[in-house]
């Protein structure tokens, strides 16, 4: 079962956009997004963002939440437009995750944005 929560495996979910097919709707970014966070592919995290998201981007910091968090599951709660046809949409979810042996999780609004058939994170507002 891929990271992101849907009934796949990997290589045929999450697994190919990581490889460089455009994931066609802003959740499909953003549930591999979840999944690049979870296996620590912070060049993909960086690729696909636009931005003040990109320009603060912290890959050090990343790296080393990488080492102590371990990503649990993925729980999409909404999503406004987003699709295939549209050029920008929102994605609301629910991010569970391990601090040692802590459990927690957040919840973000992540706003995407299509450019030249690829969709990126913009923005996010915790909630």
């Amino acid at each position: 079962m891929c990271y992101c929560g849907l009934d796949a495996e990997y290589k045929d979910c999450c697994g190919r956009y990581h490889q460089g097919e455009p994931a066609p709707t802003a959740e499909a970014l953003m549930r591999s997004r979840f999944t690049a966070y979870a296996l620590g592919l912070f060049d993909y995290i960086q690729d696909t963002m636009e931005g003040a998201p990109a320009l603060d981007f912290d890959r050090d910091a990343a790296e080393q939440q990488h080492e102590v968090l371990q990503w649990t599951r993925l729980e999409v709660l909404r999503t406004e437009k987003g699709l295939e046809s549209d050029d920008d949409g929102i994605v609301e979810f629910v991010a569970h995750y391990l601090i040692d042996t802590q459990k927690d999780s957040f919840c973000e609004e992540s706003t995407f944005l299509k450019r030249k058939g690829r969709w990126y994170y913009v923005s996010g507002k915790h909630k």
